[in-house]
């Protein structure tokens, strides 16, 4: 459903039926509230790191995909696609991580064999940094720099899979936040 009023009502009825505890479903506000919404965050029952905007009416005809999240700069994440682990010990292991490129044929899953691991063929390498004024660019590369460590409980189950990561500016390093079960 491309527009929030239908989706929201349709999300309402189904949180009913459910009848699971603990299942809410998140308020709308109106977007000249978004400064007082966000200044309540930390205190909201629910964990929140950022504010999605979607148009009370479906605009897709006109504009495509509108719905606009924002993050701050502190919580800013990418979902990436892990490789096989380099270095695994006992309590967890690097995996490198790739970025889905765009530019390959559809159904090009195949893998490709590098150094130390191996990757799908319509992913690409990438390196991150941060410019002045605190902006953050993404390079694209040939092989990939950027590794996320995963503990050992995440570690057996993340090869070829995707995890949401969040870069740390200061260390130049990714951080693990969770794998991402739905995008696999």
């Amino acid at each position: 459903i491309r527009s929030a009023m239908p989706r929201m009502k349709m999300l309402s009825c189904l949180v009913q039926d459910a009848n699971v505890p603990n299942l809410i479903l998140k308020p709308r506000w109106p977007w000249h509230e978004a400064e007082s919404v966000w200044s309540m965050a930390d205190r909201l029952p629910y964990p929140v790191n950022g504010l999605v905007f979607s148009p009370a009416l479906d605009s897709t005809l006109l504009l495509g995909s509108s719905d606009l999240k924002w993050k701050p700069s502190t919580k800013l994440t990418l979902d990436v696609a892990l490789s096989s682990a380099e270095h695994m010990t006992e309590s967890g292991g690097f995996f490198a991580a790739f970025l889905y490129n765009p530019a390959t044929s559809p159904g090009m899953d195949t893998q490709v064999p590098s150094e130390h691991y191996h990757r799908h063929a319509n992913h690409v390498g990438f390196g991150v940094s941060v410019q002045e004024g605190g902006s953050i660019q993404l390079t694209l590369e040939a092989e990939a720099t950027m590794k996320v460590w995963l503990d050992e409980n995440h570690a057996q189950w993340a090869a070829y899979g995707v995890a949401e990561v969040i870069y740390d500016g200061k260390k130049g390093e990714l951080g693990f936040v969770h794998l991402r079960r739905d995008r696999n």
